[in-house]
């Protein structure tokens, strides 16, 4: 599982959520998912083939596929909120 944050250097509201997603990225109950920064600017690529039009955004990714996708700037809570779903989806209970 992948939780994938998409950001600019630009971006006013990415650079907020920043240390809210990196905080969330270094709880050990999560230490078996890998969390990624993208830059829309410096990986377009990656951008585009995940359809990404608004930032900053948050994709869960499994298997390659976005299975949620979340637009905006989320709160430390929202986000563990968001990981322990998602991990509850796959049978990991805390």
């Amino acid at each position: 599982m992948i939780i994938r944050r998409y950001t600019a250097s630009w971006c006013g509201p990415c650079r907020s959520y920043g240390p809210l997603f990196d905080a969330v990225a270094k709880d050990p109950r999560f230490d078996l998912i890998t969390f990624e920064i993208v830059d829309v600017d410096e990986q377009p690529a990656i951008a585009t083939e995940f359809e990404v039009t608004n930032i900053p955004r948050t994709d869960v990714v499994m298997g390659g596929i976005t299975i949620h996708a979340r637009t905006g700037v989320m709160t430390k809570e929202e986000l563990t909120a968001c990981v322990e779903e998602a991990l509850g989806n796959v049978g990991v209970t805390f």
